[in-house]
């Protein structure tokens, strides 16, 4: 009997090893909210107006994005009971959408104007006009939208567009392709229904697209006053509405507390066209956006992609929330790759990009460069700086390779495919496959040609044409003398230390054959530490890149080292930037890129490679090159006059990091906080807590905490705020 359920146990055991092993990957399920309006469309039961005549036009999307509060959100320490736009100055005049389902529009370009005006860039009045008719879905204009719609045709930038050059006409003609963006919004986050973080993020960037359940039976014409307390509120009568602000003392029939909102129904609705939802509303905030970054117009600006409609869908093994995507980007003519754009479905993501130059449909080969673990907090389009930028030829083709990992959800990737009854976007073959781990062999295609994978990878690429890096600095120690000109070295052993060599003849056959030249440092069984430096130099801009390859084994790593070190002060004093690691390999080239735009505009800048041991192996530099791009308005923010945090540089670090943020000219007075928290929201370390000045201000972190210890390696949260306004970013230690 014993043996009999030993041997059951182990066919169960069997079985279940297979059915794992043959789980296949899938589409997530459509958005049931989604499935109901259409079916109420195919019924012809789908309410997109009120009883008095008035037009909703917030209509559910196919793909369910999942919001939730961000790890690194810390609840404002205080914020006012009443805070109303209007009184701030940041709100463009109410518009009406007229007998059309537009609303969705307005809400958008209504949270994009304001936080132009925020920012101080002035009024903009945008074109719905040009949204609504170039969506690129099914419906007709006045049919409805939401955010995503929106985002999909801002992050493909056939917009936004000037009133002025396609005014609004509530449906009639048609649309206008080929017109002028004002400027390029590159990021949209959508919110959780959380009191808190919307308050936070309405006091920071201003108005917001919220979308609420209409029936004008909840609405109280008297104090303008709504509240809606059904448990489930059927799919039609959605409507798109902004959040202009929040009242804590105001009174509806759900009690005390209400958020502001900026209807599209002219002036003559509400309270000037405003009224008050309550913060009890049940069916408020399920869709809540804003678009929080813009970057100007640059005629030679480019974008690559396949996904015109974006993110309709996600797909997955549904297994440990983690999986990859592999995208084919062909050019046409010569340019810069200088940002990644993609979908995230769920909030607290992270997402990691490398771009190869080779995929033979089972092996990548030829990193060109990397974008690691960036942290999304919020669902949404995120778009993300390459350290540097990649150039690309007439005729070239890279793949980018994105990593996904989305907590609580099993379907990462995000996709474009068929909707019935939505849309049917045109989907590419041989450009787009996914992998549940990334390796080479694991591979698996989309396109047109498939069966059941007729999908395109939602990833994008912006760049530059026509523009070349600045070269600030670069050596190949091909010529005599040695060290070359301007270039110095610090030498303890004088027979073992820094020297030109020739590749050819020397018995390290893995140098370079191409070079005439390397520079050389030979070891010996006594202590060497020389030092091989630049000439001085100045970072003249941002982004600033160092390439360089670095010869050596890593059998002699216990015995000696190669390290990298920047001064800033002409070489009075050294920061460490990279040290050679143990990556199992025998002795051969390694190409190295380390950023340097932390150190952007500064001048006296050296750099300096030190060998340090008393036994170990041969070592060899080579092409040295130090480039900044070449300045871009499509590379300048729109809003720098708003508060700004940057990425932490370097990121990951090992030892200290450099933060850098910029505070507007009318902060100043105002106090300042820069604070280090842990994964579990705990304060680690508070860099700064003094009044504020205006400017770009650098911070140094140390990795140590409040008490002088140093921290376990990790992922951290850096935090600014200036009154109460906060920026927060995600950063990583390595030991």
């Amino acid at each position: 009997m014993k043996r009999f359920f030993v041997l059951c146990l182990i066919q169960v055991l069997i079985l279940s090893g297979l059915v794992a092993a043959e789980q296949k990957p899938q589409r997530a399920p459509i958005n049931p909210e989604f499935v109901k309006y259409m079916e109420l469309v195919r019924e012809g039961k789908a309410r997109t107006y009120t009883p008095d005549g008035r037009f909703l036009g917030h209509i559910p999307h196919p793909m369910i994005f999942k919001t939730e509060v961000p790890a690194g959100f810390h609840r404002a320490r205080s914020l006012p009971p009443v805070y109303d736009l209007r009184t701030q100055g940041t709100l463009t005049s109410v518009k009406d959408q007229g007998d059309c389902g537009s609303c969705w529009s307005f809400a958008t370009y209504g949270a994009i104007e304001s936080r132009w005006l925020d920012a101080g860039l002035g009024p903009y009045d945008l074109s719905e006009n040009n949204l609504i008719h170039g969506h690129g879905f099914f419906w007709d204009p006045c049919e409805g939208g939401n955010a995503i719609l929106s985002t999909a045709y801002l992050s493909r930038r056939d917009g936004p567009i000037s009133e002025t050059d396609d005014p609004y006409q509530e449906g009639s003609g048609g649309y206008h392709p080929g017109l002028t963006p004002v400027a390029y919004v590159t990021d949209a986050c959508f919110l959780p229904n959380d009191p808190d973080v919307i308050k936070q993020t309405v006091y920071d960037y201003g108005a917001l697209y919220t979308q609420m359940h209409w029936d004008s039976a909840y609405y109280n014409q008297t104090d303008f006053t709504y509240y809606c307390n059904l448990a489930e509120a059927p799919p039609e009568g959605g409507h798109a509405v902004t959040i202009v602000g929040w009242d804590d003392n105001m009174v509806t029939a759900g009690g005390a507390g209400a958020w502001i909102i900026r209807n599209s129904w002219g002036t003559s609705f509400g309270q000037d066209g405003f009224f008050y939802i309550s913060y009890n509303d049940t069916q408020v905030n399920s869709h809540v956006a804003f678009w929080p970054e813009a970057m100007d117009y640059d005629p030679n600006a480019t974008v690559h992609y396949y996904d015109k409609l974006g993110a309709l869908n996600s797909y997955g093994w549904n297994d440990d929330m983690t999986d990859y995507g592999l995208v084919r980007f062909q050019f046409s003519r010569s340019e810069q790759i200088t940002k990644i754009g993609t979908w995230i479905n769920t909030s607290n993501s992270v997402v990691s990009f490398d771009i190869y130059d080779h995929f033979d449909g089972s092996a990548l080969s030829n990193l060109l460069g990397s974008i690691n673990s960036q942290a999304c907090e919020y669902a949404g389009y995120h778009m993300f700086n390459l350290t540097a930028p990649i150039q690309v030829s007439t005729g070239d083709d890279i793949f980018v390779k994105a990593k996904y990992h989305t907590p609580e959800c099993g379907w990462p990737i995000p996709i474009e495919a068929f909707v019935e009854d939505s849309c049917d976007p045109e989907i590419e073959t041989g450009k787009c496959w996914v992998s549940t781990n990334g390796s080479d062999g694991t591979w698996v295609n989309f396109g047109d040609d498939t069966a059941d994978r007729k999908f395109d990878l939602c990833v994008k690429l912006y760049g530059i044409s026509g523009s070349e890096p600045n070269i600030l600095l670069e050596e190949g120690f091909d010529t005599s003398p040695f060290p070359p000109t301007g270039w110095t070295t610090v030498v303890t052993n004088s027979n073992h230390t820094w020297g030109q060599g020739n590749p050819e003849n020397h018995p390290f056959s893995e140098i370079d054959p191409s070079s005439q030249a390397s520079a050389l440092c030979p070891w010996v069984a006594e202590n060497q530490d020389e030092w091989l430096i630049s000439p001085t130099f100045t970072i003249s801009g941002s982004p600033a890149t160092l390439e360089f390859y670095a010869g050596h084994s890593t059998q002699w790593l216990s015995y000696a080292t190669l390290k990298l070190h920047i001064s800033q002060n002409g070489g009075s004093t050294w920061t460490q930037l990279w040290e050679a690691v143990n990556d199992g390999g025998s002795w051969g080239w390694r190409q190295v890129q380390v950023d340097l735009s932390g150190y952007a505009n500064r001048g006296d800048v050296k750099l300096a490679w030190q060998y340090i041991g008393n036994d170990g192996d041969l070592v060899a530099l080579d092409g040295i090159v130090v480039e900044v791009e070449t300045a871009s308005a499509e590379d300048s923010p729109v809003l720098s006059t708003q508060l700004l945090l940057a990425q932490n540089c370097p990121n990951p670090f090992t030892s200290q990091t450099t933060i850098r943020f910029s505070a507007p000219e009318n902060i100043n007075g105002s106090d300042v906080t820069l604070s280090i928290y842990n994964i579990k929201g705990q304060l680690v370390r508070t860099l700064l807590d003094r009044p504020a000045n205006s400017g770009i201000q650098d911070v140094l972190w140390n990795a140590r905490d409040d008490n002088g210890n140093l921290v376990p390696a990790g992922a951290y949260f850096y935090q600014l705020r200036v009154d109460q306004r906060s920026r927060t970013k995600r950063m990583i230690l390595y030991k």
